[in-house]
């Protein structure tokens, strides 16, 4: 089993799903868990399935003790699509 896992949403996800393989990537002894979700410029980092960090276009993506040193920034790994949708 890898020490990362990685999940794009994308408009077919559900949220459900996505929680059931976060519960199967942690019991299967995966470390940590990058979620992002591209289309509202955001992205989640689960350490546990308990314990997240949500962070936001303009915060960089970090490997954590899993990836020593690694570092991305949202605004970079999204581009023109990492923008929220317009409200209106």
């Amino acid at each position: 089993m890898p020490d990362l896992a990685a999940e794009v949403m994308g408009p077919t996800n559900t949220a459900e799903a996505v929680l059931d393989r976060l519960e199967e990537y942690f019991q299967a002894g995966v470390r940590l868990v990058w979620v992002v979700l591209p289309r509202h410029g955001k992205g989640y980092v689960y350490e546990s399935p308990t314990s997240v960090r949500i962070l936001q276009v303009g915060d960089d993506l970090d490997g954590g003790a899993v990836l020593p040193g690694f570092r991305l920034s949202l605004a970079e790994l999204f581009g023109d699509e990492g923008q929220p949708a317009a409200e209106g």
